[in-house]
């Protein structure tokens, strides 16, 4: 009985002092009480959905990374990557982690259509015309007017012909 209040006590003081290192001692908690492949990458993105928020983005991309060998998770956790990497400047491995997060049925067609914009735009910042001109001919033929992409299918017609 002493032991256990001891414990509330210490814990008490710990998650006042680290409450986000509570937070996922939480999350491993649960982790080792569920079972399977999904219940894992579940709390593996639900970590790195939490290290992003608080800046720490080197743990994020880890834990998104294991997520997204999911199935059932490699959409959500291969979008964020890419947005990640995208606002860190690093277009290379946001290119690929929205091309991995593409690989898969979208959750809604709006988050799909985001993805194919995210991607679009990666592509055209690198100037890999062709690639970002096909990414956004498929979000034109699918989501029809979204934001700029007719003018950015234009644009990129017209840089690829040299006119």
């Amino acid at each position: 009985m002493v032991d256990d209040e001891q414990q509330r006590q210490t814990a008490s003081v710990e998650d006042r002092r680290d409450p986000l290192g509570n937070h996922f001692g939480s999350l491993r908690r649960r982790l080792s009480e569920a079972h399977g492949p999904d219940a894992i990458a579940e709390q593996h993105y639900l970590m790195g959905v939490a290290y992003g928020r608080v800046g720490r983005y080197d743990e994020a991309k880890a834990a998104l990374a294991t997520a997204s060998d999911s199935v059932r998770y490699r959409f959500p956790a291969a979008a964020l990557l890419g947005r990640i990497y995208r606002d860190e400047g690093n277009a290379v491995d946001a290119i690929n982690w929205f091309e991995r997060a593409a690989a898969v049925t979208a959750p809604t067609p709006d988050e799909g259509w985001t993805l194919l914009y995210h991607l679009g735009t990666s592509l055209d910042g690198r100037d890999e015309w062709a690639r970002a001109l096909a990414v956004f001919l498929e979000l034109q033929r699918t989501a029809g007017i979204y934001r700029d992409v007719e003018q950015r299918v234009a644009r990129l017609t017209t840089t690829l012909l040299g006119g």
